[in-house]
Order: C-alpha cells, then sequence, then structure tokens
C-alpha cells in the first residue's frame, strides 16, 4: 500500500504519537475509566491502544474495543478507538490495494482504489460514530468488517461501472465530461490537506462527514455529546481555512 507518498494511516500514527500520551488524552482516561472498570489503571490512551493490539489476547483487546466504543460518544474516546482499529483497518485495506493490482479486467478502477487507505478508514470514522455507546458481541470485527463492506461494495460498484465503459481510444470522437463531482472534488482536497499537513484528521472527517456523507451537524453533534452551535461554528472555521489556502 505504501507508494512512496504520506497516506491517512501514516498521518494518524504520526498525530497519535502527539495525542496518546498528552495531558487532555490521559484526563479523559480518568473519566473514562470510573464510567468502564478495564480501562481504569493505565497511565495513557496510548498504553491502552499499545495493550489493544497485543497479540495473543483477543478477549481483553475485545474488552477494550467494546468499553471505548461505549464510550465514543466523546470525541476523544472515539480517536482512541480509530487508533486501536488502525492496524487492522490498514491490513483490510492492504488486501484490497493487491486484488485490484492483481486483478486483469478493470485496470482503470485499480487506478482508482490507489487511496483505498483513505476509504476504510472514512468508514470505519463512520460506522464508530454510528456505534457509539452500544456493545456488540465483537465490536472489533463489527466496525472494520462493517467499513470494509461499505468500501468494497462502493469498489464493486465502480469496478461493475469501469468494465461497461468503452474504452477511450475507442472514443476518441466523444467528448467526455471528466469533470469531478462536488463531492468527489471536496473528497480529495481534504486527504491532500491530511497527507500535507495542514489539516488534522479530526477536522477533514467534521467535513466529510457533513458535506460528503450527508450527516447533519445536529446530528453529528448528538452523535458526539457535543452542542450543535459549537460544531458548526468549528466546522465553519475549517472551511474558512480552507478556502483561504
Amino acid at each position: 500500500m505504501d507508494n512512496g507518498a504520506p497516506n491517512i494511516i501514516k498521518a494518524l500514527d504520526d498525530e497519535w504519537k502527539m495525542l496518546g500520551t498528552s495531558r487532555r488524552y490521559r484526563e479523559a482516561l480518568a473519566r473514562w475509566g470510573e464510567a468502564e472498570a478495564v480501562l481504569a489503571g493505565f497511565s495513557s490512551p496510548a498504553e491502552v491502544v499499545k495493550r489493544a493490539e497485543r497479540r495473543g489476547d483477543s478477549a481483553a483487546a475485545n474488552e477494550l474495543v467494546g468499553a471505548l466504543l461505549r464510550l465514543a460518544a466523546d470525541p476523544l474516546a472515539a480517536r482512541t478507538l480509530l487508533q486501536a482499529l488502525l492496524p487492522g483497518l490498514a491490513a483490510r485495506a492492504a488486501r484490497g490495494q493487491w486484488a485490484a493490482r492483481a486483478s486483469r479486467r478493470c485496470p482503470a478502477v485499480c487506478e482508482g482504489l490507489a487511496e483505498l487507505d483513505q476509504e476504510v478508514v472514512a468508514a470505519a470514522w463512520e460506522r464508530i460514530t454510528a456505534l457509539a455507546g452500544t456493545s456488540p458481541d465483537w465490536p472489533a470485527c463489527t466496525i472494520v468488517d462493517g467499513a470494509w463492506r461499505r468500501v468494497r461494495q462502493r469498489a464493486e460498484t465502480a469496478r461493475a461501472r469501469a468494465c461497461r465503459s468503452v474504452p477511450l481510444a475507442r472514443a476518441a470522437r466523444v467528448e467526455a465530461n471528466v469533470a469531478r463531482s462536488a463531492p468527489e472534488a471536496l473528497t480529495l482536497h481534504l486527504v491532500g490537506e491530511v497527507r500535507r499537513g495542514r489539516m488534522r484528521p479530526a477536522e477533514a472527517g467534521l467535513v466529510y462527514s457533513t458535506r460528503v456523507l450527508g450527516h447533519s451537524p445536529a446530528e453529528l453533534a448528538s452523535r458526539l455529546g457535543v452542542d450543535p452551535r459549537a460544531l458548526r461554528a468549528r466546522r465553519a472555521r475549517i472551511e474558512r481555512r480552507l478556502a483561504a489556502q
């Protein structure tokens, strides 16, 4: 999956190096431990993530992931949960990349999946916000597999369309409309800003969730447990900064 350029998973990993042990996140962890006993005793969210990623004890990891999902109305808990799931999401995206590159039927789609990791992470964040406060039996699988199913469905739809398309060489006299849709253009712009380090993934996620996925600020604020007015004001600030760049 590494094509020599930074991707959102690396950007999130780099961001987590600062967030995972920050004072703000450690204070949040103290609150979480009062609600979820399994989170008590850890020194930082970074330690929680490290423990959840440890191989050989899936039951313990499942308990930690489940606790974070029940607390995911808190954006800090949701971000911690996303970090804990990144290895699984990266593996899913890598397998999807391999399968796309191995396909000989529709090479155009393979090129279109060059940023598959972006799609997987965005879908996972959507699943986390949708499932916040719930207790599925296997939360990690529920989120990762659910995100992958959504991405795969979109990829299969795109592949079917590409396979039905006439190659450009056979349609030289036909004018093609190559303009991207507004949501596609915005998504690519957000991805580019994150990759260049000019926007935090959480900021891009807010704009993506409301402007591309269609969630209303009120709906998103309800899931995150924040004031809708504050969420709208934050989005406005982000969008002003985007427009000025």
